[in-house]
């Protein structure tokens, strides 16, 4: 069996008006041979036992089967192959799309590792740029310069042109709302980015896919920047208990009895 071959196109109206007219052991023998070709994806060899074992037929009703198959057009003996013209025609044409699929995926896989690589190298600068000298304003960073906007950085490690990222005044709100740095941003998009490829799925473009993330990292980053509140000591009693109430406390609950 051809494990590149796990289908085979089926017209429903083209097919019932193909064996209109045939007996059921007709119809039976008829389909099951166009399966096996389809399953070879080619035209299979005539022996009347291993064709009669695999349709679970006895070879004499095979046979007469077979040859009334024959004699209506359904299917042809060359050269001791068993053929079809229609099977043979859907068998090239799959082929044919099989192959244009398959260099398609291979030039999409390309390009997403291209994209990807352009990424990791571009968010590597970002964070590293601190140790590249900074008197110069004329540096580029793939094509991106330094004082490029923020929604810049951020498109180029998406991968795409500034003007299909939608919602882009985030990015800015960002920052000032939420206490992140751009470097802190673009590491959490390239990552959400490198999932997405991995995956097999779209880039998302619109800036609002990131701010679940990078609100939850902002409330970790504002969590471990928290000074420690000391606890308040209580003071005890006389009588060993605890003092955590006031006098005044005391007599508002007094009255109220």
């Amino acid at each position: 069996m051809s494990k590149d071959s796990p289908w085979f196109k089926l017209y429903p109206s083209d097919f019932m008006n193909g064996v209109r007219g045939l007996t059921p052991q007709q119809v039976g023998l008829y389909t099951m041979l166009l399966c096996k070709m389809y399953e070879e994806a080619s035209d299979i060899e005539y022996h009347q036992l291993k064709l009669a074992t695999y349709c679970n037929m006895r070879p004499t009703s095979f046979q007469k089967t077979f040859d009334q198959l024959v004699e209506l057009g359904k299917i042809s003996v060359e050269d001791g192959m068993v053929k079809n013209s229609r099977a043979e025609k859907e068998i090239s044409d799959r082929a044919d799309k099989l192959k244009k699929l398959s260099k398609a995926g291979l030039k999409s896989s390309e390009k997403r590792q291209q994209k990807q690589g352009q990424r990791s190298t571009y968010v590597e600068q970002m964070l590293n740029q601190e140790e590249v000298d900074t008197d110069t304003d004329n540096t580029t960073l793939l094509g991106a310069r330094k004082n490029d906007t923020n929604l810049e950085k951020v498109a180029q490690v998406i991968g795409v042109d500034i003007s299909q990222i939608s919602q882009g005044d985030l990015v800015d709100r960002w920052i000032s709302d939420l206490d992140v740095t751009i470097d802190e941003i673009l590491k959490i998009v390239s990552g959400i980015a490198d999932r997405c490829l991995m995956q097999g799925k779209a880039t998302p473009r619109a800036m609002s896919y990131y701010s679940q993330p990078i609100q939850e990292f902002a409330g970790r980053k504002s969590l471990k920047l928290s000074p420690t509140i000391p606890k308040q000591k209580t003071t005890p009693s006389p009588n060993g208990g605890v003092a955590n109430v006031s006098m005044e406390r005391i007599k508002k609950l007094a009255e109220q009895r």
